[in-house]
């Protein structure tokens, strides 16, 4: 019994987390009559594991902003407004996660006095009306169906997602994915979690088979589990 409890303590501890937050906002004055018109969000992330890596972005908040320009570029006559810096650290017992969100309002400006200043597009981005999928949300770490990283930097759509992610080569790249196609290694879904098991029936001409498989992404519609041989497989979410 000991035993047992002294491993289910273990494991728990394992699976823990922390994760802290801080956010700065810087208001500007503008004199001249505009419109928001967008909202261009950056995101910047360095990870930590055994008190070593992270060296390779020596200014997250920097690194954001350049995201964000990447994300959302000025077109004429329009600006950036309004600053917002969030900083989010997570604590794992072996692995560190600092993460930088950085957001402007985007504006135009106008010869005219409008009625309404709030563009549908600014509106939908900012109360996140269009948006809504329970289980996503900009700023997010995300896998593919290959595991590769990417972090989620704006919602393009009801069902497209951007993210930014980082090639071979260490540079920064941000691309359109389907909503349906990403996963999350955190976060509980539909009655599924991470790290819980998986039970598959196989009925065939012989006895009726169980295999078990270990979830390890979770996705709006799919799940990535992985065997004991470490075989990769994405199945439909059957909830």
């Amino acid at each position: 019994m000991k035993k047992i409890l002294g491993l289910s303590i273990f494991c728990l501890i394992i699976v823990s987390c922390v994760s802290t937050h801080v956010g700065t906002i810087s208001s500007s004055f503008c004199d001249k009559p505009f419109k928001y018109e967008d909202i261009a969000i950056g995101v910047a992330q360095t990870n930590i594991y055994f008190g070593f890596g992270g060296t390779n972005q020596d200014a997250l908040v920097l690194e954001a902003k350049r995201a964000l320009i990447k994300n959302r570029p000025l077109n004429n006559n329009e600006a950036y407004k309004d600053y917002t810096v969030d900083f989010k650290t997570t604590i794992y017992p072996f692995y560190i996660q600092r993460k930088v969100t950085v957001s402007a309002d985007v504006i135009s400006f106008t010869s005219d006095t409008v009625k309404n200043i709030y563009s549908s597009n600014y509106k939908n981005k900012l109360l996140e009306i269009t948006y809504k999928n329970g289980l996503f949300q900009i700023g997010d770490t995300i896998y593919d169906k290959y595991q590769n990283q990417g972090i989620i930097i704006s919602f393009e759509s009801s069902d497209k997602v951007r993210i930014m992610y980082r090639t071979r080569s260490n540079k920064i790249r941000t691309k359109k994915m389907s909503i349906y196609n990403i996963f999350t290694k955190t976060k509980g879904y539909n009655g599924y979690k991470p790290g819980d098991w998986y039970g598959n029936v196989i009925e065939g001409k012989g006895p009726i088979k169980t295999e078990i498989y270990k979830i390890v992404g979770i996705g709006l519609t799919k799940l990535i589990l992985e065997d004991k041989n470490n075989h990769i497989s994405i199945v439909a979410n059957s909830k």
